[in-house]
């Protein structure tokens, strides 16, 4: 590719003579510049080709076309026979006058109507937008809840909504979910304001009894006589018990032990399916059925 002009041919060859990669750098640049006027002198021909083209369109256009309509000739007997039909269809100028005015009055009231109906809209609109700058953001999700009776109604069960089921983020949703079978309530304990059994702080814990099958065995016996008899021993006793213990000291016979699980064993109180634990449980009186 040629070089422009002779200085940057001078200006090459002093550079490849004192620092030849900056003689690179600056053949490069030329290059680059060589490429850019190539692409300004193609457009410039093509826009030159596109104008030569519209001109010659609009020259095209531009000549003066002459159309002459030519009227069919009426067959005159034809005309006779459908002039009958042609005058129903033309009005008396009496009547065309009289249902000009008509036509104008109604054109009038309509367009009256019209534009009251266009400003009453307008108006209402400027009204509702501000009325709805001034509203807060709390006061629209405040207006987008559901009543309880609207829930009540779109329920299946409507026994089980509450009064703050309104306030969940999609209400409906929910109460479906609420509905459905073996579906498990929220616990109760949710809405107090206290923390979760905060009331039994002050309330001692009832030493834990074993089951009537297990007592049966003696085994809370044998327990207490193992601890009346180590409170008896001395120290080095105790110490020799902990280096070299005694085994089979509270032997049962397996045949009581089987019996007492397999034979006398009861099912212990179960909760139902769903039912969750809350606070005073326990007090409640339950229910038996005769």
């Amino acid at each position: 590719m040629a070089i422009t002009t002779s200085d940057d041919i001078e200006k090459l060859k002093e550079l490849r003579k004192s620092n030849p990669t900056k003689a690179k750098n600056f053949l490069k640049k030329l290059k680059k510049k060589n490429a850019k006027k190539i692409k300004q002198n193609k457009k410039n021909s093509t826009l030159d080709e596109i104008e030569e083209n519209t001109k010659e369109e609009t020259t095209i256009l531009n000549d003066d076309t002459y159309v002459e309509y030519v009227e069919e000739d009426i067959d005159e007997a034809l005309y006779e026979n459908f002039e009958d039909v042609y005058k129903k269809f033309k009005l008396h100028s009496k009547d065309g006058i009289e249902n000009k005015e008509f036509s104008e009055q109604i054109q009038k009231s309509y367009f009256e109507d019209s534009e009251s109906d266009d400003n009453d809209e307008e108006d209402e609109h400027r009204n509702s937008m501000k009325y709805k700058k001034n509203i807060s953001k709390k006061t629209k999700k405040l207006l987008k809840r559901p009543s309880v009776m609207k829930l009540k109604e779109f329920a299946p069960k409507p026994e089980l909504v509450e009064v703050w089921d309104t306030t969940s983020s999609d209400p409906y949703f929910y109460v479906w979910i609420k509905c459905l079978k073996n579906s498990i309530p929220v616990p109760q304990q949710w809405c107090q304001k206290r923390k979760y059994l905060h009331g039994k702080r002050g309330i001692e814990k009832i030493p834990y009894r074993l089951p009537p099958y297990i007592q049966d065995t003696k085994i809370s016996e044998i327990r207490q006589a193992i601890k009346e008899k180590e409170e008896q021993k001395s120290l080095k006793q105790k110490m020799r018990d902990r280096v070299r213990p005694k085994l089979h000291t509270m032997d049962i016979d397996y045949q009581t032990l089987h019996d007492a699980f397999f034979k006398y064993a009861t099912k212990p109180k179960l909760v139902k399916f769903a039912e969750v634990y809350y606070e005073g449980k326990e007090f409640e009186l339950k229910k038996k059925k005769i």
